[in-house]
């Protein structure tokens, strides 16, 4: 059984994942050229924009004025500074660690930005760049590929493609912009719901549940999911301040949110599994035996006392080497009790197992997503940075 156990949690944590979004984190949004390059850039893990004839150190040594020269001398921009203004903030603002939301022709992508770079390679940019407009202004796109004749680039790593209708409608507004590059700080929630299922931004912690039925949505299996997810989080966080959103357009996204941070998981982490392992037990097998509701309760408790067993053991072993005094000890001891007691309390105010059975049957109607298992980790870079780029 301990092996069984100890396999069964190696499962749900590898599918379960939280994510720590750096405060400083940007968001943007970059186009394609009607979806011209999207493939390429998401293939081969880049974004670029064009006026090759701007160039960092172009943005750097030049005046405005014979900036504004180079774009009017080679492009038939009515507004040769939005065009410079572009390539600042591609070369200068952006930065590693910040988010990107890529427009396809019907799907959109979503990326941590990575360094900025420029391909030395392309003979006669300006030229090729101008012949690749008048093509896909012709619609030659549409039939044949057009390889990207952009210079200035950015690495991206991309973390998420969904269909276009997948979009949240405040997503989907935001994509009324029509720039080649904008800012969307305003749409980060909505980004990083899209991008992740579990995840901590700005002191606050959101979960995503994503409904996946094409169904017309009951409202009895509906309002059941939404009761008892609550029920559950309100016994995590007594102050009660949680909040919810929805968007459920058959398939849609319901989210909880709440005024803790990443050290509140941490501490409850025992609780997420248990959410999850009562969302999509049946999904979790381990020598043909999967979870059932009745096991959820004594799976957890087991994954709490070995942390605390384990924890126990280490004291001893610290003890027998003298690395610990006994006043240190009996504190840390008490330390453990008190989170042992608390742990217990959480797991004994969760819904009955009938009540959870009444949530994993409304889950299933939902055709809750099961959570991404990808590892998303922010480069460091980006936490000495300010929303606005600058360092």
């Amino acid at each position: 059984m301990e092996e069984y156990n100890f396999q069964l949690v190696e499962k749900i944590n590898q599918q379960v994942h939280v994510v720590q979004v750096p405060d400083t984190c940007s968001f943007w949004m970059i186009r394609t050229k009607s979806g011209a390059y999207y493939s390429e850039y998401i293939h081969n893990g880049y974004i670029a924009i064009g006026w090759n004839a701007v160039l960092q150190s172009n943005i750097t040594q030049d005046t405005e004025e014979k900036l504004r020269q180079a774009v009017e001398l080679n492009y038939a921009d009515k507004r040769p500074g939005a065009a410079i203004n572009k390539c600042y903030s591609f070369a200068s603002e952006m930065q590693a660690g910040d988010l990107v939301m890529i427009l396809g022709d019907k799907r959109v992508a979503f990326g941590i930005i990575g360094e900025y770079f420029e391909k030395q390679d392309i003979q006669d940019p300006i030229k090729k760049e101008l012949e690749a407009d008048a093509q896909i202004a012709a619609g030659f796109h549409k039939q044949n590929r057009i390889e990207c004749p952009y210079v200035k680039r950015r690495k991206v790593q991309i973390i998420k493609e969904v269909e276009e209708l997948r979009l949240t409608p405040m997503l989907a507004r935001a994509m009324l912009n029509h720039h080649s590059l904008s800012t969307i700080s305003d749409y980060a929630i909505p980004v990083l719901n899209t991008c992740f299922d579990l995840y901590v931004y700005n002191g606050e912690t959101h979960a995503v549940f994503r409904v996946n039925t094409k169904r017309k949505i009951k409202g009895r299996d509906f309002a059941t999911f939404c009761y008892y997810i609550t029920e559950i989080f309100s016994v995590l966080n007594e102050d009660e301040d949680i909040s919810i959103t929805t968007n459920l357009n058959s398939p849609g996204d319901y989210v909880v949110a709440f005024s803790q941070g990443m050290d509140f998981i941490q501490e409850h982490w025992f609780a997420f599994l248990f959410i999850f392992a009562v969302l999509f037990g049946g999904s979790y097998e381990v020598s043909g035996l999967k979870i059932d509701i009745p096991s959820v309760r004594g799976l957890i408790k087991w994954v709490c006392n070995r942390k605390h067993d384990n924890s126990i053991k280490s004291l001893e072993a610290e003890k027998l080497k003298k690395e610990i005094s006994g006043i240190d000890l009996d504190n840390e001891l008490k330390r453990i009790q008190i989170a042992r007691e608390k742990e217990e309390s959480v797991l004994q105010k969760m819904p009955t197992d009938q009540e959870l059975e009444k949530l994993q049957k409304a889950s299933r109607a939902l055709e809750l997503q099961e959570p991404d298992s990808k590892v998303v980790i922010f480069p460091s870079s980006n936490e000495g940075n300010h929303r606005d780029g600058s360092s």
